[in-house]
């Protein structure tokens, strides 16, 4: 009886210490590095606070890490956001704030330029937790696994 009771008592204790190990998210850029390594991108920059600021109306107090990323060419639609908030509240105004950027964006290509409108039309604004992310790019699917590999 002593036996099974002690086995129990180990297994609950593994089962409890393996429960609490978190899972690090790497730095966002890592992310990105591995995104753009595994996908094709058009040229891309960094888009400075004040461009994210005036596009998206995202102020620096609202998050703690980013990535912001715009295609050189203003006639593509490649682009990754991702975004790590301050806290909650701040993580739903990001993601608010991205899904109105994407559709200025999906409104505007889809007079002009149909293929645009086409790879934005496919993708759409992520919140998990603090982190928020929009990636548009033809290949989505294998953006979006990379990013889900980390961010749960």
């Amino acid at each position: 009886m002593r036996k099974i009771l002690s086995i129990i008592f180990i297994f609950i204790i593994i089962v409890n210490i393996s429960a609490c190990k978190s899972v690090e998210v790497p730095p966002i850029q890592d992310i990105v590095d591995e995104i753009t390594s595994n996908v094709t991108f058009t040229e891309l920059y960094p888009a400075s606070d004040d461009t994210i600021l005036q596009d998206m109306g995202i102020k620096t107090d609202m998050f703690t890490e980013k990535v912001s990323l715009l295609p050189s060419d203003a006639l593509q639609a490649n682009r990754i956001f991702i975004f790590k908030a301050t806290d909650d509240n701040n993580s739903q105004i990001i993601y608010d704030k991205l899904d109105k950027y994407l559709g200025v964006q999906k409104t505007r290509s889809q007079d002009y330029s149909p293929a645009m409108y086409a790879i934005f039309n496919k993708t759409g604004v992520v919140r998990k937790g603090l982190f928020v992310y929009l990636i548009v790019n033809d290949d989505i699917s294998t953006a979006t696994n990379i990013i889900k590999k980390y961010i749960k």
